[in-house]
Formats: structure tokens, sequence, C-alpha cells
């Protein structure tokens, strides 16, 4: 997959945004050329996946979007983009329908349980046009961000599921993030686990089509068609996402990135991988883990200490999830499963169908399930 990241500025500049890091270390981060970005769309020599990303891509305006969108169309058949949903109007909707662009739209929930997004009054106009979008035939896919805000006591988590669940009943649906931005936001180790565990529940027994969930179940199933989260991941080359900035240079990951990394290397190696099965899980690896297998250590952009060659941090957060989705295979405790309700099919808009999650990640073409930022 290749993200279009022409600026990395933002009309909200959320807290717990990775992005900020890059933009506190430069005044050049909303800086562009247009016309090199669209020359090196077309440069392309293959035709994955090309999404319009950011930063807010709307930011850069209505003949600038529509130009790349235009030029991906052309190349592709299609277009993608990830957007937080504030500037979007009737013009942008033709827009995308004119060149079958897939939407993903960044929202943490209803009400004031997007309230480290924007206000309740903006959020209401962004839910409005994310069901108005969908009803007009657009491929819409959602992305959650789990905080204090929408998860931080059992009364908010409860009206984040009938958030996850109308949705759902709108054949909308997407990926729920864990926040790891902001100490100020995130939730702490404990809670997150339970939050995630309840969830798992909720979605499992509902037979909602929520990731990482579905991407639980499946890499389980000894199904591949998961998010990178659960994929070996090299930082130097990052498999999953290549990024094209403003000037049309291309990098890698930019969760990965956030650390200078902008060079990409032109090859893949699995060093990462490498070292976590033969670390001890108390030296920060993964050897002897029941579920090695199937999570690889998790993304390493949220590795214990900063550290890629270290595991994920949220480790046992996804061991609860991995512990629920077998013991409902093992035992069939559920009689919905996201592998069981076809008939809840659902829309996604790009992600991570070959193990890449940056539109914020979901998963198109899957029958059986569902993955920015």
């Amino acid at each position: 997959m290749y993200l279009l990241k022409p600026t990395l500025d933002c009309n909200l500049r959320c807290h717990y945004c990775y992005e900020n890091e890059h933009r506190s270390r430069t005044d050049d981060y909303g800086k562009y050329d247009i016309s090199a970005v669209l020359q090196e769309i077309m440069s392309l020599e293959d035709k994955s996946q090309i999404v319009l990303h950011g930063g807010e891509p709307l930011t850069l305006g209505k003949e600038n979007v529509d130009a790349i969108l235009k030029t991906v169309f052309e190349k592709t058949g299609c277009s993608s983009i990830q957007t937080n949903g504030v500037l979007i109007d009737d013009e942008y909707v033709q827009m995308f329908e004119k060149y079958k662009t897939s939407v993903g739209v960044s929202l943490d929930g209803t009400g004031d349980l997007n309230r480290y997004r924007c206000g309740e009054s903006m959020t209401a106009k962004i839910y409005s046009d994310i069901v108005r979008m969908k009803d007009r035939g657009l491929n819409v896919s959602v992305i959650a961000v789990l905080s204090k805000a929408n998860a931080g006591s059992d009364s908010e988590l409860e009206l984040f599921e009938n958030y996850l669940k109308n949705l759902s009943e709108k054949k909308i649906s997407g990926r729920v993030n864990p926040c790891t931005g902001d100490p100020n936001c995130s939730l702490n180790d404990e809670r997150l686990s339970i939050v995630y565990s309840r969830l798992a529940w909720y979605c499992y027994s509902n037979g909602l089509q929520w990731s990482p969930f579905t991407d639980i179940w499946n890499v389980m199933r000894g199904d591949g068609r998961v998010v990178c989260t659960f994929r070996e991941c090299d930082i130097f080359h990052t498999r999953s996402a290549e990024v094209i900035l403003g000037d049309a240079l291309h990098t890698n990951c930019m969760r990965v990135s956030v650390k200078d990394l902008y060079m990409r290397h032109p090859s893949e190696y699995k060093t990462r991988s490498e070292i976590l099965s033969q670390v001890p899980q108390e030296f920060g690896g993964c050897q002897d883990c029941e579920y090695w297998e199937y999570c690889k250590g998790g993304c390493p952009s949220q590795a214990i200490d900063g550290d890629w060659r270290n595991r994920t941090e949220s480790c046992k957060m996804y061991k609860a999830v991995f512990s629920i989705a077998r013991n409902i295979q093992s035992f069939g405790v559920a009689k919905k499963t996201p592998c069981t309700s076809k008939s809840n099919k659902q829309s996604h808009s790009g992600g991570h169908s070959d193990g890449i999650e940056h539109i914020d990640g979901n998963m198109r073409h899957m029958d059986s399930n569902i993955g920015g930022e």
C-alpha cells in the first residue's frame, strides 16, 4: 500500500496523534509540491492501493484533492482517503462518488466520547456525513481511538459499544486502535486489557466485524488476511505501508519514522522477529509465548520503551483477546462470530487486506471479516 502524505498539517491536531512529534521538529510539515506528487503517482510501477492520507488531506483544498484522487483513479480505477471528516461537504461527497473513493473517517464515538477530537456539534456533523455517504453508496469505514474519553469508565464504554453496534447496523465497520500518543489520554495497561476483552466479547457475541477482533479471529484460524499489527515488520522497510511525502520522497510507515527513520532500505529483513523469538519475555522478547505465531510481537512503533527490538507494550491486552478468541473457537460459546455472520457483510474502505492498516484500518473484499492512523 502507498500512503500519500502531501501534508502533515491538520485542522484538529489531536493531543494523542503520533504525527505531533513530526510537526514539533520542523516548520516544513505543511509544505508540498502537488506536481511532484502527481508525477510520482503516475510513475509507480505497480497498482497497489493508493491512499490519500495526512495530516488532514482535505486541508490541501478541493483543487488539489480533486487532482490527486483523479490521478489515482486514472491509474487504479478507484481511490481512497483517510480524513477526520471536519471539512467534508457536498462537493467533496460528489468528488468521492466521481472517483470511486473509499472514505475512512476518524471518529472516536458520538457526543462527548469524541471530545479529544472536537466538540459535540462537529461530532454530530461528522457522524451524519458518515451515514450520508454510506446511504449514497460510498464505501465508508471508521477508525476509533480508545482513550479515557470513550472507555475511561464502564458507562462510557457501554456508550462506545452502542456506537459500534449502531454503525454496524448501517453496514459500516472499521478499526478500534489503542490511544498511545499521550499519557493524559491513554488508558493504563490494566484498563486497556479490560476494555479490549469486553469489546472482544461484545463483538464476537453480536457478530460485529471490527478490527482488531476480526484479525485475531482470522489469524487463529490460519487466515492470513490480517492487519500489519500481527505481521512481521522491518522498520527500515515497512512492507505494509510505503509513504510518499509532499516532495515525492518515499519513506517508511510514519509510525516508525517518527524517530527520523526516513531512509527506506531497498530490502526487507526479519531481524526483529529473529530477536523477539529468542529473547525471554521478562526481557521484552516473545520467547515461548503461546501466541507468537499469531502476533509476531505486535507493532514496533508501540514497542516497550520505544525500542523496536522489544515486543509491543500492549502485549497483555492482546494476549487477553487471543485467549478469548481461542476459547470461542474451541468451545463455540458464541453463536455469532465474524466468520459466521455472512449475512451481515459490511463495507470496508481500504486498509489491510494484505496486512496493511493505515486507512486506519479496514479490510476490503472479505466475506467473513473486515485497518492510518
